[in-house]
């Protein structure tokens, strides 16, 4: 009985706007006064009666057919009222708001499930008759820790958070409530469903218990009609079938593996922070942290994880560019696996962690430096590595990391790690094959003219492996450069031999421009022969360059040169 718009009287069909009031039984509206029979005086006092209800004469009339069966229900007048109500709000939705509104609930069942995976209901466990509610919990408590252990068979305490009794207390003589567990870590939830089968041997008094997940309502009646339908479609039969719905007991873990080149600069430490809380994973694997002892584990901005480190200590002989570092929620039962009897060496490049499952999960992350390192591992101590894993690992194993070991057999788990000789004795076997050939077919090489260039980045290492290579018996001349189709590389990989012979060309060009023309040509005359003949001779394969600075000054003293003159 509210003022409305746009809905036709029911006796004069104009539209009622004001003092209006609806018939409670067919729905139709009037207005006040002489439409409906009832004074606009007498309207305010209709509105305010709490119980009294107003219908037109139409339905008054006895011979007429009722319009609702529910007229004399009240709630089927409010279920008939939110019906319509339903009925005009999908009319008028809009459906970026219904999407909204999906995505909406889609989260909030996702957040009541993460919330749930790691609860247990127990049914059939006896309930304390202690008065104080926290008697009766820590009686809960401790039968649940004998029940694991004397009737599950597990070796050792499951952490229990908390326990909740489901429902209202039970009368005297009824069945026990439903014992809700919510558990620490989910990964203890999976262990005793892989345990359920050692209840057949168990005490009587365990016997009758049955565990359940902590199901929602809506999942709840989602599993009793897949059970309804099952039972319908056996027929009689289905009471001789126990019906139970499972789900995958499988235990899935999201994990990072990132070289991160340093950590040491908070801004990327809270970059990393936050990529890892918006990708939520379960396990990071870090290499090439960089941090040391002045940087704290609190200093990541990882809460919710615990952070396991070994980080390279800095000093004379080498930098503190190493350090491992493994991260595993708080949630996941895990122990750090003591490397103290490891080299020293060692302990730096490594963190092992046993993930506690039903079969134990050994996770690795090992940080193994370029050649040239002296943190490098050795032959040894990389065998070393893998006994110590195959004496820890007992069930499944993830080795993971930076191991710049191009040389190890990672079929049979044999290292050769130092230097290269194995490469450099098949570059041998290749060059006497090339002699065979060369030999059957008359066509002889000139090893004089032939020279061998070992080429590093930057200085060569200490360690770096040098062989001498022979043709047809002959030893191949060792050279720091090489030139090849114009190009002057060095062992180092730079070009500075390469821009002091394209120097030396130019130069000649210049002077001999300079000896055979006037000194009277005019300017863009010689900027025409600086084009032609000084240019590509400067500039040749001057697209692969990459000069340095020492490089360019010296293009720039013949430019100076060739100006003046």
């Amino acid at each position: 009985m509210s003022d409305q718009t746009k809905y036709p009287c029911g006796e004069c069909n104009a539209e009622c706007k004001d003092a209006s009031l609806s018939c409670q039984r067919c729905g139709q509206w009037f207005h006040a006064g002489a439409c409906s029979g009832v004074p606009q005086n007498f309207l305010k006092n209709l509105t305010k009666a709490p119980g009294l209800i107003w219908m037109c004469k139409d339905c008054l009339d006895p011979g007429k057919k009722p319009l609702r069966d529910d007229h004399e229900n009240p709630e089927g007048i409010i279920r008939s009222k939110l019906n319509s109500i339903e009925k005009r709000l999908n009319e008028q939705a809009n459906p970026t708001d219904i999407q909204k509104l999906i995505d909406d609930q889609i989260k909030k069942d996702k957040q009541d499930m993460e919330k749930r995976e790691s609860n247990l209901v127990l049914f059939n466990v006896p309930e304390s008759t202690a008065k104080r509610s926290e008697e009766r919990q820590t009686a809960d408590e401790e039968f649940f820790k004998h029940f694991a252990v004397n009737g599950l068979k597990l070796h050792e305490d499951i952490p229990v958070e908390d326990t909740i009794r489901l429902g209202r207390p039970p009368e005297l003589g009824s069945k026990p409530r439903p014992l809700k567990i919510v558990l620490k870590y989910k990964s203890d939830k999976l262990e005793i469903f892989r345990s359920l089968r050692n209840l057949k041997d168990a005490e009587p008094q365990y016997k009758g218990i049955s565990i359940s997940h902590d199901y929602s309502n809506q999942t709840r009646e989602e599993i009793k009609q897949i059970i309804s339908a099952a039972r319908a479609k056996d027929g009689e039969k289905a009471h001789k079938y126990h019906y139970s719905i499972r789900g995958s007991a499988k235990v899935n873990y999201n994990a990072l593996l990132l070289n991160t080149r340093s950590l040491i600069d908070f801004r990327k430490r809270l970059e990393l922070a936050d990529f890892v809380r918006r990708k939520d994973y379960d396990i990071i694997l870090l290499t090439e942290t960089w941090l040391t002892g002045e940087i704290q584990n609190s200093e990541m901005h990882l809460p919710n994880y615990n952070i396991l480190r070994a980080d390279r200590a800095k000093n004379k002989q080498a930098s503190s560019h190493g350090g491992v570092l493994i991260g595993i929620k708080n949630e996941t039962k895990h122990s750090q696996v003591n490397t103290d009897n490891l080299p020293e060496k060692l302990k730096t490049s490594v963190v092992v962690v046993k993930i506690d499952l039903s079969t134990p999960l050994l996770v690795v992350v090992v940080y193994n430096p370029p050649r040239g390192s002296p943190y490098q591992l050795s032959t040894n101590e990389v065998d070393l590595l893998f006994g110590f894993l195959s004496v820890h690992c007992q069930g499944n194993l993830i080795l993971t990391g930076d191991f710049n070991m191009p040389d190890a057999d990672w079929e049979t788990y044999e290292a050769n790690n130092e230097g290269n000789e194995g490469q450099l004795s098949k570059l041998q076997d290749d060059i006497n094959n090339l002699q065979s050939w060369s030999n059957q077919n008359t066509l002889l090489f000139n090893y004089k003219k032939c020279s061998t260039t070992t080429f590093t980045a930057g200085r060569r290492p200490k360690n770096t492996t040098k062989r001498d290579f022979y043709l047809n018996d002959q030893k191949i001349a060792e050279k720091a450069t090489v030139r090849d189709v114009g190009l002057v590389i060095n062992e180092a990989l730079s070009w500075t031999e390469h821009v002091k012979v394209r120097v030396a060309k130019a130069m000649k060009s210049f002077f001999l421009l300079k000896r055979n023309t006037s000194s009277l040509l005019p300017e863009h005359s010689r900027a025409h022969l600086y084009r032609s003949i000084i240019g590509p001779a400067l500039f040749f394969a001057s697209e692969c360059w990459e000069l340095k600075k020492s490089e360019f000054q010296i293009l720039e003293s013949f430019n100076k040169k060739s100006s003046d003159g």
